[in-house]
């Protein structure tokens, strides 16, 4: 086997194992958000149950905890759209730089660079809004705790 033979099998190793480890982080990045669903809508499930078997509460503690668990579900859900339109925008980043790569003149409204940088910009909103999320799930069990005890 030649080096250019060689270097060739090594850069098709590396490529796969980077389209495995973005398989990986797609994979994980959806159990991120299903999680912060799950979470803040158990715990809206949990404080309903409390309240409807007579549990003494602090009311207001509870309203409190109510709609931070709402406000989290609403955040994770703007955060799945967010991650949507940057898949699209980076679709379109692709798509048009391999048109042009192929010598050919792409037909868009916007760049490559222009949908890249709604991608990049789409992937930050994303992050932020699974921060807020996951703020608001730890307000509103913080209210919850003060609400019971």
């Amino acid at each position: 086997m030649t080096s250019g033979n060689t270097n060739k099998t090594q850069a098709d190793h590396l490529r796969s194992d980077a389209e495995q480890r973005l398989e990986f982080q797609h994979q994980y990045t959806l159990a991120g958000l299903k999680t912060l669903q799950l979470i803040n809508g158990g715990a809206i499930l949990a404080l309903l149950t409390y309240a409807g078997n007579g549990g003494t509460a602090d009311v207001s503690n509870f309203k409190v905890a109510f709609a931070l668990y709402a406000a989290g579900l609403v955040l994770v859900t703007l955060a799945y759209l967010a991650a949507y339109a940057s898949q699209g925008a980076y679709m379109s980043d692709s798509g048009i730089r391999a048109i042009e790569y192929d010598g050919m003149k792409a037909v868009s409204e916007k760049s490559a660079d222009e949908y890249e940088a709604i991608g990049n910009n789409s992937v930050k909103a994303s992050v932020g809004l699974v921060l807020a999320s996951l703020a608001s799930f730890i307000g509103g069990s913080y209210a919850a705790f003060l609400g019971i005890f």
